[in-house]
C-alpha cells in the first residue's frame, strides 16, 4: 500500500498543472488619469518579462460599448517602445479620422478628433508591466496586455522600419539581433484617415514562412463614410485600398525582410515585436468561424497551445476587399486558460451621418456591427486541447467569418501524458 500511495502522489506531482509555467500571460489595466499616475498590469506568478504587446481603446469598463472609434496599439522590449492610435469620430456630418505615432512611448491616446490625448510608457516589474502617463488620457481607458518571459521567450526586441519606395524593393531589418519565431506588426498610413493594419508572421518547420494580417480604410472629411477592410494571407502589412503593401520575404540571421507590394503610394514605417522561442512550436492560421452559437473546437494546430491571439472583421473569404457595409468590423484580442482580452472598433459604411463605437472586454472576442445587429460576435474561451482549443460563441450574428489565428505551443510540462501505472500489494 505503501508503494502504491508513493506511484500515486509521484503520478499526480507529475502531472500537476502548477509545473506548467506559462511564458506568455494576458492581463488588463485601467489607466491613470493624472499626469505623472502610474498602474501596474500583472499576472501573479508571471516573473519579469521579457517584452510587452499593449492594445487597447476608449472603452473603459468591460463589455460597455462607448461611442467614436479608437484603437491603440504598441509594444516594449525593456529599451525600445513604439506606439501607434487611430481614432474616428462619431455622429458627424463629415468623418473625422485620424491617426499619430509615437516611437519613444509605449502607449498613445487619442481623443475622438484625434489630437494626441495621452502618453504613457512601459518599465518591467515583477509578474508584469507598470504604465507611467506624463500626460495622462481624459478616461481610465482599460488596456491589454500580452506579457513575454520564462524559460520559453529567449529574447524579444521592439522596432521600426519602413518598406522601401518601390514595388519589389526589399528592406532588411536587422535590429533584432536574432531570428525571430514569431512577428507582431502595425502600422498607420500617414497621420489622416482611419488606415490601420496589424499583422502576424511566424517561423514554422520547414522553416516555413506564414504571415496574415488585416486592415481597414475610414476616409477622412468625407460628407458619406467609406469604409473597407481585408484579411490577407500573404502580406504582414495591408490595406484595402490602392496603396503600397509589405510582404515578409524572409526571417534572417539578423531579423527578417520584407518587400514592397502594390503601389508606391504611401509606403508605410511600421512598428513590431520580434520574439525569439525556446522549445516551443508557433502555429498561425486561418479558420472560419462557427455558423452559428455555441461550442466550437479549433483544430489542426498540431499542438497543445500556452497562448492564442485573434484577427477579426466581416471577411467572408481571405485576400478579398470588403466595402459596402461589409468592411466595418476590425478587431483583435489574445487568451491563455486563464485570462482573456479584446479590443474592437467599428466604422459604420455609407452613413452621412458618422457611426463609430467602441468596444473592449475579457472575452476571446467581443466585436460590434453597429445597428441593427449591435452586438457581431462574442466568444469565450473553454479549453486547450491537444491540437487547439475550444471556445463558445454566445454572440454570431456574422456566422462562418475568417478569422486569422496565432497560437503558441504550452510548456512540456503540460503536454505530457502518462498511461496508467500497476503496482503489485
Amino acid at each position: 500500500m505503501k508503494r502504491f500511495v508513493l506511484a500515486l502522489s509521484l503520478l499526480l506531482s507529475l502531472s500537476s498543472p502548477v509545473l506548467a509555467a506559462n511564458s506568455i500571460e494576458v492581463c488588463q489595466a485601467d489607466l491613470p488619469t493624472s499626469n505623472g499616475g502610474t498602474v501596474n498590469c500583472t499576472s501573479p506568478g508571471f516573473g519579469t518579462p521579457k517584452g510587452a504587446f499593449v492594445f487597447g481603446g476608449f472603452g473603459t469598463v468591460n463589455g460597455t460599448v462607448v461611442d467614436h472609434a479608437g484603437l491603440w496599439i504598441g509594444g516594449y522590449d525593456g529599451t525600445n517602445q513604439n506606439a501607434i492610435a487611430q481614432t474616428s469620430g462619431d455622429n458627424l456630418a463629415d468623418s473625422d479620422t485620424g491617426a499619430a505615432t509615437d516611437a519613444d512611448s509605449a502607449l498613445i491616446t487619442l481623443d475622438p478628433a484625434h489630437v494626441k490625448d495621452g502618453d504613457c510608457t512601459l518599465s518591467f516589474i515583477t509578474d508584469g508591466v507598470r504604465f507611467t502617463c506624463a500626460d495622462a488620457p481624459p478616461a481610465a481607458y482599460r488596456v491589454n496586455v500580452v506579457l513575454f518571459g520564462g524559460a520559453g521567450v529567449s529574447n524579444v526586441h521592439v522596432g521600426t522600419a519602413t518598406g522601401n519606395g518601390a514595388i519589389g524593393g526589399t528592406t532588411a531589418v536587422s535590429a533584432p539581433g536574432f531570428t525571430p519565431d514569431m512577428l507582431i506588426a502595425w502600422a498607420t498610413y500617414g497621420t489622416g484617415h482611419w488606415r490601420m493594419s496589424v499583422g502576424l508572421a511566424t517561423r514554422e518547420a520547414g522553416p516555413t514562412i506564414v504571415q496574415r494580417s488585416i486592415g481597414s480604410n475610414d476616409s477622412d472629411n468625407s460628407a458619406s463614410m467609406t469604409v473597407a477592410s481585408r484579411l490577407a494571407t500573404d502580406r504582414l502589412i495591408t490595406n484595402p485600398v490602392a496603396i503600397s503593401t509589405l510582404e515578409l520575404t524572409s526571417f534572417d540571421a539578423n531579423g527578417f525582410t520584407v518587400t514592397t507590394r502594390d503601389s508606391t503610394s504611401g509606403v508605410p514605417t511600421f512598428g513590431y515585436i520580434a520574439v525569439k522561442l525556446s522549445g516551443l512550436s508557433v502555429k498561425l492560421m486561418t479558420d472560419p468561424a462557427p455558423a452559428g452559437t455555441g461550442s466550437e473546437s479549433i483544430t489542426g494546430v498540431g499542438f497543445r497551445p500556452q497562448f492564442g491571439l485573434m484577427l477579426q472583421g466581416e471577411f467572408t473569404a481571405v485576400d478579398t476587399t470588403y466595402g459596402v457595409d461589409d468592411g466595418e468590423v476590425f478587431g483583435l484580442s489574445a487568451f491563455t486558460a486563464s485570462a482573456s482580452a479584446s479590443t474592437a472598433a467599428y466604422n459604420e459604411d455609407s452613413d452621412g451621418t458618422s457611426n463609430t463605437e467602441s468596444v473592449t472586454d475579457n472575452k476571446v472576442c467581443r466585436t460590434r456591427k453597429g445597428t441593427p445587429n449591435d452586438d457581431y460576435a462574442t466568444c469565450t474561451f473553454t479549453q486547450w486541447t491537444s491540437d487547439g482549443g475550444d471556445l463558445n460563441y454566445t454572440v454570431n450574428v456574422g456566422g462562418a467569418k475568417q478569422r486569422a489565428l496565432l497560437f503558441v505551443q504550452a510548456p512540456a510540462s503540460a503536454r505530457r501524458t502518462y498511461s496508467p501505472m500497476v503496482f503489485p500489494e
